[in-house]
């Protein structure tokens, strides 16, 4: 039987939050690496998927005929509201929690954005440029810093000590946050230990089961 969802992969961060939401969701899937170290992203027969040329991108095969998706977080948002009908990692469309929850999803595409600058101007650019790197890691750790708040407000306000960016359950946004955290800590070289909610918060995600299998699955492409 062919899988619901076809993704198309490459190892990195936003590849692997696509994969986790898929692993929650349950759902049947296939990866297909597109090599960009190859320049396969640049092919004609993957712009017919994605345009723009980017990973990772989605073929949702549906019984309408095939629905492409690309941008990790648009990918996130659109399973999330086709297939978790209960709402277990998302919410109610129309409540305030959602409208908060699509916030906090697509602030995670700013946050991303610069945590991937600063780690390309640090290890990817021939010639350094000190200034350029100081301000997009002092962006970057500002911006996580107040993902830190929320974390110690949503704490107080649900008077819990595993609080998540909305409501008091994981959802979607966890799973994108999550992501982007490695790539700060991981890519751009932020030190953002003194952030102690974050860090609590990182490590909860990273014991998550279908986190460790949707992580491993785009590893091991």
């Amino acid at each position: 039987m062919a899988p619901q969802v076809t993704l198309h992969a490459f190892d990195t961060p936003h590849t692997k939050k696509v994969s986790v939401l898929l692993e929650e969701l349950g759902l049947d899937y296939e990866l297909k690496k597109v090599d960009l170290l190859a320049g396969e992203q640049q092919t004609a027969e993957y712009k017919a998927i994605n345009v723009i040329g980017k990973v990772p991108a989605i073929v949702d095969h549906t019984p309408e005929g095939d629905v492409a998706v690309s941008d990790s977080n648009a990918i996130l948002f659109y399973l999330a509201d086709k297939y978790d009908k209960d709402n277990k990692l998302t919410f109610a469309a129309g409540t305030p929690e959602f409208y908060e929850y699509v916030q906090w999803l697509i602030t995670t595409t700013e946050l991303g954005t610069i945590a991937a600058a600063a780690t390309f101007l640090q290890k990817r650019l021939p010639e350094k440029q000190p200034a350029a790197v100081e301000f997009a890691k002092t962006r970057s750790t500002g911006l996580f810093k107040a993902y830190d708040t929320r974390l110690a407000q949503q704490a107080e306000k649900y008077s819990t000590s595993t609080p998540y960016l909305v409501g008091n359950k994981y959802t979607a946004a966890d799973i994108a946050t999550y992501a982007t955290i490695l790539l700060g800590e991981i890519g751009a070289e932020l030190d953002l230990s003194e952030f102690k909610n974050l860090q609590e918060f990182k490590a909860r995600i990273a014991e998550r089961e279908n986190v460790k299998a949707g992580y491993a699955k785009v590893v091991a492409l």
